[in-house]
């Protein structure tokens, strides 16, 4: 609990990307999350915002867009797994 930053260092780091202060050590360790951050730096760059709470806002809508997709391909491929599959994304 001393050393754990109040977002993560996954996060953390993420966003210090963002606002200029990159940890170029993180990176190297976990490359999974470079694309993260590239989706981050574009929704940042074309709304010409850095703040965590917005960059939270567009995780927020991506996911939800993702489950209403997911739901979707449920009912084209079996509509009996509609009521199941909204109870998991639930």
């Amino acid at each position: 609990m001393n050393i754990h930053p109040a977002i993560g260092f996954d996060i953390s780091a993420l966003h210090n990307a963002l606002i200029g202060k990159p940890d170029n050590v993180y990176y190297s360790q976990y490359p999974n999350n470079v694309s993260f951050f590239m989706y981050m730096h574009f929704w940042s760059q074309l709304f010409g915002s850095t703040s965590w709470l917005f960059l939270d806002l567009c995780t927020l809508v991506w996911t939800d867009l993702s489950a209403i997709l997911n739901i979707l391909a449920l009912y084209f491929i079996n509509k009996k797994l509609v009521v199941p599959g909204i109870y998991i994304h639930w």
